[in-house]
């Protein structure tokens, strides 16, 4: 109820008192809507309030038992605030005619600038309170960053650190990973502590193959880590590791499964422990996430924490580095690779050229034609391509007193990069063997 209507809570009556002369007279009402149309009430109550009136009143004429159902079926909480105006409108009685009505909303209007004013000031108050926050923060974390920059550059001598890296060498920790190839291996080191291999294909290459059969040459002796985000974890055990560990392609024809059960299970009981262990070495993206650059960079965190030697990712095209990828993927490869050289592990990185038409026997791809950024060609030391090709003999130089000799190949890897050894721009003629979907090295041609 509003009291003291002659002091200070003049304001109050009259917007209570203009409230109740549009409920029981219509030439108030009619003043009223046609005067006010944006308006800052102190009550958030009487705000609810004054637009039920004016809805109403564009449906007809106003009175009290109307006004009274119409609250009636409001939302609990806009009930409550519209019944507790409207009771103060009956409670005060301040109006009995329009006379007064003029007067109450040029009151009304200079109120309503004067609370606009204050809150905007108020505004502006929080802002600058927030800002001023924001400023010390920004302080605190840039003389931070300075300190942490200075205490890292303050470091060893580069004699010094030239030896820790021979001591390092010298006890075994800077030996490359062994390829399954020796002569691709000898040739470029790819696997070399805190290094990246970029592993490249088309279509059809047998590259997926070709990454289990790395990484199956060395599961057993290395703790690794694969994320396969194109046909999962079922797939790849079945197509790539029970078909190589047993050496029988046809353990992935459905149809031969369906036909010898007995034989299947057999094989699966055979190598079950060597692809249960396989198999947690493998991760796949779920259903409800996706391959982000912060999702894959926080997946390659975790193998790191978990001591993986090995850290594989299939495709690496599939990594969604945004709106603006070329910037993203330069802090994506920064931070990758310095989280590699800190852990010692090595990194491979499937992909696959850009245009299948402008690659081909009779033009070798080049590093540009491959689907990866300037920034990951930098982030690589080992770019290989596997090609593959109809059947050619190559001659094969074997150590004296040995004949050279006439083998055949189905596949050529090409060294497009190999800043860690000798052996940039060679190629190595392979054997894809479909029986056992392995690659066999032949020799340099």
């Amino acid at each position: 109820m509003i009291v003291q209507h002659n002091n200070r809570l003049i304001d109050d009556v009259a917007e209570v008192g203009l409230f109740e002369g549009a409920v029981e007279e219509p030439t108030i009402a009619k003043i009223m809507f046609e005067s006010l149309h944006s308006f800052h009430f102190g009550d958030p109550a009487r705000a609810k309030f004054f637009i039920l009136l004016k809805r109403m009143h564009a449906e007809g004429p106003l009175d009290s038992e109307r006004v009274r159902l119409r609250i009636a079926r409001l939302k609990p909480d806009d009930r409550e605030a519209c019944l507790r105006v409207f009771n103060e409108t009956r409670d005060t009685q301040l109006i009995g005619s329009a006379i007064h009505c003029p007067a109450y909303i040029e009151r009304l209007k200079d109120l309503s600038q004067r609370r606009l004013a204050l809150r905007k000031l108020e505004d502006l108050r929080h802002r600058a309170l927030d800002l001023s926050s924001d400023v010390e923060k920004e302080l605190t974390s840039a003389t931070a960053e300075i300190a942490s920059r200075r205490s890292r550059a303050v470091g060893i001598g580069h004699m010094q650190q030239f030896k820790a890296e021979s001591e390092a060498m010298k006890a075994g920790q800077r030996r490359a990973v062994p390829l399954p190839w020796a002569k691709v291996g000898s040739a470029t080191r790819a696997l070399t502590p805190g290094k990246v291999l970029m592993f490249a294909g088309p279509p059809g290459s047998s590259k997926a193959l070709g990454l289990n059969q790395i990484l199956l040459h060395f599961y057993r002796q290395e703790k690794i880590g694969c994320l396969v985000m194109e046909d999962g974890r079922k797939f790849h055990m079945r197509r790539g590791l029970l078909a190589q560990m047993c050496g029988n392609s046809q353990v992935t024809d459905a149809k031969w499964v369906e036909e010898n059960p007995a034989e299947n299970d057999a094989l699966e009981a055979q190598y079950e422990p060597y692809l249960s262990a396989f198999g947690d070495c493998l991760h796949q993206i779920h259903n409800d996430e996706l391959p982000t650059a912060e999702y894959v960079q926080d997946w390659v965190a975790d193998r790191i924490r978990d001591k993986c030697r090995i850290v594989a990712i299939d495709p690496v095209t599939m990594i969604d580095f945004g709106k603006y990828a070329p910037e993203a993927e330069k802090k994506w490869t920064f931070v990758v690779g310095r989280m590699l050289e800190q852990s010692g592990a090595s990194m491979i990185l499937v992909t696959h050229p850009k245009n299948m038409s402008r690659v081909g026997p009779k033009r070798p791809p080049m590093l540009d034609d491959l689907a990866m950024s300037q920034a990951f060609q930098r982030f690589t030391q080992t770019v290989l391509y596997l090609q593959p090709h109809d059947p050619f003999n190559i001659t094969v130089k074997k150590p004296a007193p040995e004949p050279d000799a006439q083998e055949q190949i189905n596949r050529t890897v090409r060294i497009m990069k190999a800043r860690l050894s000798w052996g940039g721009g060679m190629c190595v003629g392979m054997w894809f063997n479909r029986e056992t979907l392995t690659t066999e090295e032949v020799g340099f041609y």
